[in-house]
Parts: C-alpha cells; sequence; structure tokens
C-alpha cells in the first residue's frame, strides 16, 4: 500500500555562493542534462520560442542524444538559444550554473534529478513539469511554478512571469534555497535513510 512505501529523496553537496542577478539584463533560463524528448527538450524549446524577442536567454547545457536531434537542427541558429557541452568539471560547472537565473526541467518523466536540488542548493528558482519528482522543492508561486507535463503554453506563461518579474529572483531563489537546507543537505538524506531503516526494522525485530 502507499502508506508502507519509505521515499528518501535525493542530496546534493552544498558548493553554495552568494550571488544576485544583474539589473536590467536579459533572465537567463538554463536546461541541463542529457538533451532528449524524455528531457522535454522540444517543450522547452518551442515555450522559449514564444516570449518576446530579446526578453530573455535559454541556454541548453549537454550533449544532445538522437531524439533531440531534430529539436537542435530546429532551434541551433535561433536567437537567444545558446548551446554548451555537458560540463564535467565541478567547478566549472557550479560557476556556469551560478551564471543562470531561473532552472527549468521540463521533463516527461524524471524521478528525482540532480540538477533541479542542485538548483535550489544555488539558490535558483524553478520551473518544472508535473512529471518531475522533485514537487517538494517548489512552493507554487514563491520560489518557481510546475506546469502540466508536455504543455508547452504553461511553460512558456511561466517563464514569461518570470521575465517580467526579474527583480523577484533573488527572493524567490531565497526561497529554494531555505528548501535545500530544509529538504536535500547530505545530513538530512542521511537522518532519512536512518530513519526509513528504524522504521522498516525496529531495534527489537529480529531479522
Amino acid at each position: 500500500t502507499k502508506s508502507e512505501i519509505n521515499i528518501c529523496h535525493n542530496s546534493a553537496d552544498d558548493s553554495y555562493k552568494e550571488t544576485s542577478r544583474k539589473e536590467n539584463t536579459a533572465v537567463k533560463f538554463t536546461i541541463i542534462g542529457a538533451m532528449s524528448l524524455r528531457k522535454g527538450i522540444d517543450v522547452c524549446c518551442t515555450a522559449f520560442a514564444k516570449l518576446p524577442e530579446g526578453s530573455a536567454e535559454l541556454h541548453v547545457i549537454g550533449n544532445t542524444t538522437d531524439s533531440a536531434a531534430p529539436t537542435y537542427e530546429q532551434y541551433k541558429k535561433y536567437p537567444n538559444i545558446f548551446w554548451h557541452p555537458a560540463i564535467s568539471d565541478q567547478i566549472q560547472k557550479f560557476e556556469t550554473f551560478r551564471e543562470m537565473d531561473v532552472f527549468l526541467v521540463p521533463s516527461r518523466d524524471d524521478c528525482n534529478p540532480l540538477v533541479a536540488i542542485e538548483a535550489a542548493m544555488l539558490g535558483k528558482p524553478l520551473i518544472i513539469s508535473s512529471n518531475v519528482g522533485t514537487a517538494y522543492l517548489i512552493e507554487e508561486g514563491k520560489n518557481g511554478f510546475i506546469t502540466s507535463t508536455g504543455n508547452i503554453d504553461a511553460l512558456s506563461e511561466k517563464m514569461l512571469w518570470m521575465t517580467k518579474h526579474a527583480d523577484k529572483l533573488d527572493q524567490m531563489g531565497a526561497l529554494s534555497r531555505k528548501l535545500f537546507l530544509q529538504t536535500s543537505t547530505n545530513d538530512v538524506y542521511e537522518q532519512n535513510f536512518i530513519n526509513v531503516i528504524n522504521k522498516v526494522f525496529p531495534k527489537n525485530q529480529k531479522v
């Protein structure tokens, strides 16, 4: 039964450094990972293309798989969409991540993406799809949004909202950081894991 399922949410190392976005600059959205249709790269690019030109940038960080090749061909020269290879060096990765304003996870299916946790750790707002398992990191409208999976118009609407309220992004990111500290540090994960073990195997139970 559902009550018998115990969940330990993922955690991330804490690489936080305080940053603030530059005023009067285009909002930088980013989608990160191995680009595929499962990750919703087609939804993301199409939603971005609906925004007023010059209001934002989209940074796609990660290698493109075969399923995403048509999307790449369609948008590789689109204004303000920038394609970056995967970043293996951790220091460089987080330096790049800190330059972004809003993290997008529009996946069609993603149980607990680490990038969403890392975004919250860095103090960044998020927009995720309803089929992504990190909804516990979102307080709707306060540090981000959850949109219906595959809904291009809904994603574009929330991205537009972010561009029109760019002055609120630092404040929203601060709440993301708070939620990370409450739910997703390595210490929290360790304690949650111990709690699950103790629940499943009580100390007086013989195994």
